[in-house]
């Protein structure tokens, strides 16, 4: 079972609040699944070699979500024509994968608690002997 069919099956639970129902068919129409793999599309997706990727709000004719190439600042001079064409999501899958949500920078209070938590060499290797 997917995640789209658990989505759908929750969706048609009698009694549902009406705004549960408008939460969850958004939600089923905000992911493509390729292969069993859920695609959230309301997210940026990233590809191997760290393109950004957004949905159009729009699907071919076979119902594929088209993605376009979002630019880093500064970039936006150097696209090419095939990066301004928006992309069906299993093209870009297979000729651009694997693809990952964005994550969030990390801050300088994320180092700061990597360092703080590390074990030191004395933690690792044990004091002399």
């Amino acid at each position: 079972m997917s995640i789209l069919d658990d989505l759908t099956a929750a969706a048609s639970t009698p009694g549902l609040p009406v705004g549960d129902q408008q939460q969850l068919a958004r939600a089923i129409g905000d992911i493509h699944e390729i292969d069993g793999v859920p695609f959230d599309l309301s997210c940026l997706l990233v590809d191997a070699t760290g393109g950004r990727w957004s949905w159009t709000g729009q699907r071919d004719d076979q119902g594929v979500p088209l993605m376009r190439f979002v630019p880093r600042p500064g970039d936006g001079q150097d696209m090419t024509a095939a990066e301004r064409t928006p992309l069906p999501l299993n093209d870009l899958w297979w000729h651009h994968g694997p693809l990952l949500r964005e994550q969030p920078p990390l801050l300088a209070r994320d180092y700061r608690h990597a360092l703080r938590t590390a074990p030191t060499p004395l933690d690792v290797f044990g004091g002399a002997a």
